[in-house]
């Protein structure tokens, strides 16, 4: 298909398949991370959401590139559009509450 009205469609479908496979994978990780805040077995959740997070993106990546690196690069831009609108959206945890454990912690040497 060299057409360019069938190559906007396969770039665009490349595109929002990127942004829903970025949209999986955060919205993975953002799960795991409140799951992570009330249950005991922490490293346990990261390991497993991680495996399973990677294998759904690299394939996905893999089965949507296969013709063309330009439609991996589309896949790529509408992943990385799909972690802005994340960052944008998701609420931020405030460095103040004292429910919330500290980052920094002022009894180590600097």
């Amino acid at each position: 298909m060299s057409d360019p009205l069938g190559l906007t469609l396969i770039f665009g479908i490349n595109l929002v398949a990127g942004f829903g496979l970025g949209a999986l994978f955060y919205a993975g990780l953002w799960w795991t991370t409140n799951r992570v805040i009330i249950d005991s077995w922490s490293p346990l959740w990261f390991i497993i959401s991680f495996i399973i997070r990677m294998a759904v993106v690299i394939t996905g990546f893999y089965l949507l590139a296969t013709p063309d690196w330009q439609n991996l690069l589309l896949c790529l831009l509408g992943f990385m559009l799909a972690r802005l609108l994340f960052v944008k959206r998701l609420p931020r945890t405030a460095t103040n509450d004292p429910q919330m454990p500290q980052t920094r912690n002022s009894h180590h040497a600097s």
